[in-house]
């Protein structure tokens, strides 16, 4: 580093980055049942009861799927041909930087390698239609 002019502003600008993300990111205030408030011990209350009250064991989210048309597996003619079009379809979708798994192999790795592993991962998706 040669700790010129040039490095200095770039760390202010970094500097000045992280003091406008802190400040766009903060809750200055919440409204509850008494209204608007800045306190921040009540703004927490408020937040954690109000999560507490979504993720108790007493609500439930129902998804109605009444008017969705489905294919049915069993209605294709050769399910593992239908299944290593959908499976390549839905991998090249993805962003080739980003990890499916912690593993750290990106989808760039497993589109390259797609000829290679495709066997494996459509036994593995056939298991789990077959088995469960």
């Amino acid at each position: 580093m040669d700790g010129g002019k040039g490095s200095q502003q770039k760390i202010f600008f970094f500097h000045i980055i992280i003091i406008w993300r802190k400040v766009k990111n903060s809750i200055r205030g919440i409204h509850n049942h008494n209204g608007w408030c800045e306190d921040p011990n009540t703004v927490k209350e408020v937040i954690r009861s109000m999560f507490k009250d979504m993720f108790s064991k007493g609500k439930r989210v129902k998804v109605l799927l009444d008017n969705m048309l489905f294919i049915r597996i069993g209605e294709v003619d050769n399910v593992q041909e239908t299944i290593e079009k959908e499976v390549r379809i839905t991998m090249w979708e993805c962003d080739s930087a980003k990890t499916p798994n912690p593993d750290g192999y990106t989808f760039n790795f497993i589109k390259q390698a797609c000829d290679v592993i495709k066997g494996d991962i459509l036994r593995a998706i056939l298991g789990f239609y077959k088995f469960g």
